[in-house]
C-alpha cells in the first residue's frame, strides 16, 4: 500500500515538473532554503552560466525517473520476497515432532 502512495505520489510531482517546471523548481527552492542566495542572475553568475534552467530540467527529470524506476524495483522485490515466504510457511509442516521421533 505505501508503496503504490509513493509512486502516486512520484507521478503527481513528475506531472508537477514536466507542467510547470518554474513553478516546481521556485517552490523546491522555497522548501529547501531559508535565505535567498539560490536566486542567481544569469548575467552576472557563473553557475546559471555553466548550468541554464534546460540542465537543471533535465537533471530533475533523471532523478524522477530513476527514483520512480528504484521504487518500482523495491516494490517488486518485497512482494516477491513476501510471495516466498508465505509459499514457505503454507508448505512447512504444521508440528515438527516427526523430526525426532525419539521425543
Amino acid at each position: 500500500m505505501m508503496g503504490r502512495a509513493f509512486l502516486a505520489l512520484l507521478a503527481v510531482v513528475g506531472l508537477m515538473i514536466v507542467t510547470n517546471f518554474d513553478w516546481f523548481f521556485y517552490q523546491f527552492h522555497l522548501l529547501s532554503f531559508a535565505n535567498d542566495f539560490w536566486q542567481l542572475d544569469p548575467t552576472r553568475d557563473y553557475l546559471i552560466m555553466l548550468f541554464p534552467q534546460g540542465f537543471w530540467f533535465d537533471v530533475t527529470l533523471l532523478i524522477a525517473i530513476t527514483t520512480a524506476v528504484l521504487a518500482v524495483v523495491v516494490i517488486v522485490q518485497w512482494i516477491d520476497r513476501t510471495t516466498v515466504l508465505i509459499k514457505q510457511k503454507q508448505s512447512a509442516p504444521q508440528s515438527y515432532d516427526h523430526m525426532h521421533p525419539e521425543w
